[in-house]
């Protein structure tokens, strides 16, 4: 299932595109921001014909580090996070 979810990212002047911010709702269904302390992958890859950037980064909780798998819709510029 793919949830969408807020993003803040940064964009350098060739394009390329970093999150650096996600918004996400808590065991108490209130959104809380974490920010992505560390991105272990990139790739580019293709859903039913639509081009995707897909990120692998960390996020902490607490105490705990936490894996996300974030995908950016480059034609629809939306964030997804892939469950």
């Amino acid at each position: 299932m793919n949830i969408p979810v807020d993003v803040i990212a940064v964009f350098d002047s060739v394009g390329k595109v970093t999150p650096a911010y996600v918004r996400l709702e808590n065991e108490k269904h209130a959104l809380v921001t974490y920010k992505i302390e560390d991105i272990s992958l990139s790739n580019e890859e293709r859903y039913a014909g639509l081009y995707h950037l897909v990120f692998v980064c960390y996020i902490r909780t607490g105490d705990l580090k936490q894996q996300l798998k974030l995908s950016f819709s480059v034609q629809n510029h939306r964030w997804l996070l892939l469950t």
